[in-house]
């Protein structure tokens, strides 16, 4: 699908606007750092409240961390248009400890999708096909939460389209889900809408947001704040802040309980040229 939406626009513009860049280098598509899927790595040490997976564990500690990547194949430029296909990949991991220094990990939920970014001028979007599944690890049953995790295979894919303005200094998005298949109960939207405002600076500080809710659960609303500094390198992005998640879990077989925390965090974001 995705290559052919290529082919066409490449076939339907005149050749003088016509290019491809092997060498592309910033993403077309910033990634929102407050979305919790998003795919960039990070960890962030958590302090759950009350509802939390911490408190409903037993647990005084607690880290989750992401392991993300992308492959970005160049660049087409078409009529004014910056296209720019991917495959990106992500591993979720959770990790909780009774006592100091032992951890258990808990939850590994994996992602793989095939996005295409589009831009023109300061507007830029994601549409994809992308694949999640859940799985529990030894903390977990370890722990014998009650309820009890469910058993058996989590999974579904989906196609997702997100985007909107993006400006020097701040941004906002919008983001709709379809899930196309699913092994276990779901609904078939999800909706998402967010911002952030960051400073042009190498070093600077920033704020975001993002708000999702889902029809699987009678359109619950979820939301993630972030608010640090950034700091910009060559080919990397670090983010040190702190978050405020409140809502429903978004792990995937945890994703009907409630957690509320705050999390000291520190993120990695890849620029430049791959």
């Amino acid at each position: 699908m995705i290559g052919i939406l290529l082919s066409a626009a490449a076939l339907a513009a005149p050749t003088e606007e016509l290019s491809w860049d092997w060498l592309a280098g910033e993403p077309l598509y910033r990634l929102p750092v407050a979305d919790t899927r998003s795919p960039l790595s990070n960890v962030t040490l958590r302090k759950d409240y009350a509802n939390g997976v911490g408190e409903l564990l037993d647990f005084g500690k607690a880290i989750d961390a992401t392991i993300a990547g992308e492959i970005r194949f160049g660049e087409l430029s078409v009529a004014g248009w910056q296209i720019q296909p991917l495959i990106s990949a992500a591993t979720f991991l959770g990790f909780r400890s009774e006592q100091e220094l032992t951890f258990d990990l808990l939850t590994f939920d994996g992602y793989f999708g095939f996005p295409v970014d589009i831009r023109r001028d300061i507007w830029a979007a994601r549409f994809q096909w992308a694949h999640v599944s859940a799985h529990t690890a030894d903390g977990m049953r370890k722990a014998q939460p009650d309820p009890p995790v469910p058993e058996g295979a989590w999974s579904r894919e989906y196609w997702q389209l997100q985007g909107g303005p993006e400006f020097d200094w701040w941004r906002v998005y919008g983001g709709v889900m379809m899930v196309t298949h699913s092994i276990h109960d779901s609904g078939r939207w999800d909706l998402q809408v967010g911002g952030s405002v960051e400073g042009p600076w190498t070093v600077a500080p920033y704020a975001a947001f993002d708000l999702k809710t889902q029809q699987t659960f009678d359109w619950a609303v979820t939301v993630n704040s972030q608010v640090g500094a950034r700091f910009d390198g060559e080919r990397q992005r670090i983010r040190l802040g702190l978050s405020y998640y409140a809502g429903l879990e978004d792990t995937g077989k945890l994703e009907s309980r409630e957690e509320r925390y705050l999390g000291l965090l520190m993120g990695l974001d890849t620029i430049g040229r791959l």
